[in-house]
């Protein structure tokens, strides 16, 4: 009865102190597709994604009833971080769900059309000029503007305290005059202002994490635990040393202690169990602890890694091979900054292929005897497999003519046209191809069938084809698995090669494309075309993550078009129209939506470009 009865005081003074409009919130996890496109064309850093803010706490006044149930001490607000714009998950400022949604777009607008970041001190007057530049020159928004500004001022909660009731009154002239002179300067506390951006999250937050959690892949068996653990809000966070796991209690008086065994670690486990209330738990929190594990090497290995003892490790073919890494922040190439390790299977042993992709293979290879086999007409042949009749009537008007003229070659014959074509198909194989697609096919198990099918197709063209795996622990450590050379026949050895692949580290992409672009450089083929099959965006243990990974592998592409070399790229990531655009271009991507279709489409993507 006690916690029935605390429940429903929760929601009454919960619901009693909510000054906003709950039934139409908008959230930002629905518009983000429709932001992004918004975003960058107004103007917007093409690489910045979008991201949900992290509630932070303004000292903006509260009402009694909010005192008491305890909410408002944190609002999420608008700002430019160093490579994401963060919007508030959710907006229910105005009672119309329209006008909540339409506050996104200003919001973009302004952040597309601003010098950000900025600093506290001069937040008032930057985002004077910035909405002043926003409708200078996007006219056609101001009426917009007009009506989120007038339904602020009407639906705002006012101050009650004489210094922020002064403040208010120079912001809202701020906002209804934004090109007359300030008459002071305001710091961003204190008050919110949902039209205009903030500063970043100060330093001591910058490594917060959002819900999804830590940098690394996913875990094998989570995928739907962690669906149920996105949400459309940041958190905020804080770096931690390792609490001590040694101290605990005694639960028992030290005069009757026979044995150790009834010691009682109380401390709270690192490695939570599975628990519905995970992410109930995760919202009370105001600031999330991160801290970093003091294992040894060895069990940090196992654990990050997954990887087999050295003794069964695959085979290195030679020394690393240095390779550059664009660093955008200096706008310079960094030489020899990563080690690229060429391996082989040392293990794999010569297979058929699997029954399963017996039917498949044999339509694939019906339509490319039918569509990819160009061919070309001969004429005047002394042999043919038909009559050559240009041929024919003219040796008739010679003999009617009177001249003494015979000829044999009177046929015409279909020969087929080999493309003067190398393509080098680069697969991912890190750690988070390890993911289960259903219940039976994990990713890396969809990859392996789609490098079968494509040999088997190419090998029946004939056409000059390399295959490589790609994974990376830092930028020291980048291996390249070769599955097929270019001077190799498609054999039963490859096919060993495909089974033995198996998924670990990170995808450090840049420098596995630069060291396959030298590959196909050395081949004398005129066209050169480079696949790269991946799950998800560049990332590695280092700082290889983010804008980072992402300019890097750009430029990488870029550096490989100017070498005659035409990229493109297969992905399975959700994700990535938000950001492959930008990396290979609006033509030079597919996206695959379903996993367990790759093996049949990839062939067939091939065979497109290649007619293309």
């Amino acid at each position: 009865m006690e916690e029935l009865v605390g429940k429903c005081w929760h929601g009454l003074i919960t619901r009693a102190a909510c000054k906003y409009f709950p039934a139409s919130a908008v959230r930002l996890d629905a518009m983000k597709g429709a932001l992004a496109t918004w975003y960058r064309a107004l103007g917007g850093e093409p690489s910045y994604r979008i991201d949900a803010a992290i509630p932070r706490q303004l000292g903006q006044d509260r009402t009694v009833l909010q005192k008491i149930a305890g909410t408002n001490k944190a609002v999420a607000v608008a700002s430019l971080e160093h490579d994401c714009l963060r919007l508030p998950g959710e907006i229910a400022v105005f009672p119309e769900r329209g006008l909540n949604g339409k506050l996104y777009y200003w919001l973009s607008a302004l952040a597309a059309n601003s010098d950000f970041p900025l600093a506290a001190s001069d937040w008032f007057d930057s985002n004077r000029s910035a909405v002043r530049a926003t409708l200078n020159k996007y006219p056609g928004l101001a009426p917009l503007y007009r009506r989120l500004a007038a339904s602020f001022f009407e639906h705002r909660m006012r101050a009650q305290e004489p210094a922020a009731i002064e403040r208010e009154a120079v912001i809202i002239r701020a906002l209804q005059y934004p090109g007359e002179a300030a008459a002071a300067m305001i710091e961003p506390f204190g008050l919110w202002v949902p039209l205009w951006l903030y500063p970043r999250m100060p330093a001591a937050a910058s490594g917060a994490t959002g819900a999804n959690g830590a940098n690394g892949d996913d875990p094998e068996s989570g995928k739907k635990k962690r669906r149920n653990l996105e949400n459309s809000r940041g958190y905020r966070g804080e770096r931690k040393a390792m609490p001590k796991t040694d101290d605990g209690l005694l639960a028992t008086r030290l005069e009757s202690l026979f044995s150790w065994t009834e010691y009682i670690d109380v401390d709270r486990p690192v490695d939570e169990d599975e628990d519905d209330n995970t992410q109930r738990r995760l919202d009370d929190l105001d600031v999330v602890s991160l801290c970093r594990d003091n294992k040894t090497a060895k069990s940090l290995l196992r654990f990050d890694l997954d990887l087999p003892a050295e003794a069964e490790d695959q085979q290195y073919l030679e020394k690393g091979e240095l390779q550059p890494e664009w660093d955008y922040r200096k706008r310079a190439l960094r030489a020899g900054y990563c080690a690229i390790q060429p391996m082989v299977s040392a293990r794999a042993r010569p297979c058929p292929l699997p029954r399963r992709l017996f039917y498949k293979s044999r339509r694939l290879k019906a339509q490319f005897e039918r569509l990819l086999m160009d061919s070309s007409w001969q004429y005047a042949q002394p042999e043919g497999s038909e009559l050559d009749l240009d041929a024919c009537l003219r040796l008739t008007a010679d003999l009617a003519s009177g001249k003494s003229f015979a000829t044999e070659n009177l046929y015409r014959r279909q020969m087929r046209i080999r493309r003067d074509l190398a393509c080098l198909l680069l697969a991912d194989v890190s750690f988070s191809t390890d993911a289960y697609v259903n219940g039976e096919q994990r990713i890396i198990d969809c990859i392996k069938d789609s490098l079968l099918l494509f040999s088997e197709t190419l090998g029946l063209t004939g056409d000059e084809f390399a295959i490589q795996g790609f994974s990376s622990k830092n930028r020291g450590h980048v291996r390249v698995t070769w599955v097929k050379f270019f001077h190799e026949r498609y054999t039963a050895l490859t096919r060993g090669r495909i089974a033995d692949l198996r998924p670990g580290f990170y995808t450090r992409m840049g420098a596995a494309i630069r060291y396959a672009a030298g590959k196909l450089l050395l081949q004398r083929q005129k066209n050169k075309l480079l696949l790269i099959l991946t799950d998800g965006k560049p990332n590695d243990l280092d700082r290889y993550e983010g804008r980072y990974g992402i300019e890097d592998t750009r430029m990488a592409i870029r550096e490989a078009g100017r070498q005659g070399i035409h990229p493109f790229c297969i992905s399975i990531d959700d994700k990535a129209n938000d950001y492959l655009p930008y990396i290979f271009g609006k033509s030079s991507y597919v996206f695959v939506r379903n996993v367990s279709e790759l093996p049949y489409r990839l062939p067939k993507l091939y065979l497109r470009l290649v007619r293309g």
